[in-house]
């Protein structure tokens, strides 16, 4: 590894972890996605619907997210379908 890169590795994970890194994957080559496309959208939905199932509401979250909250109804929709929750039995799509 680069010295840079475990600077910059110890930097955000802390000694400690990059030393358990070292000793799991050493001599390894790691790829680590960018948090963009779909790693993002993936984690920023399943965000949206934990909060959502927390009780906040769709308007609040497309006001929290910058989305729609026509896009947040359907997020919620979506993963409610996915998951199989009934916790969540009926979104109101706001327009």
């Amino acid at each position: 590894m680069r010295s840079s890169c475990f600077r910059r590795l110890i930097s955000v994970v802390g000694r400690e972890m990059t030393l358990k890194l070292c000793q799991a994957f050493g001599g390894d080559t790691l790829y680590i996605p960018k948090l963009e496309g779909d790693v993002y959208k993936n984690a920023r939905n399943n965000e949206i619907y934990r909060k959502y199932k927390q009780g906040a509401t769709a308007k609040e979250l497309s006001k929290e997210y910058g989305l729609a909250p026509i896009t947040v109804s359907m997020i919620i929709v979506e993963k409610r379908k996915e998951s199989g929750d009934d916790l969540a039995k009926k979104v109101r799509v706001i327009k």
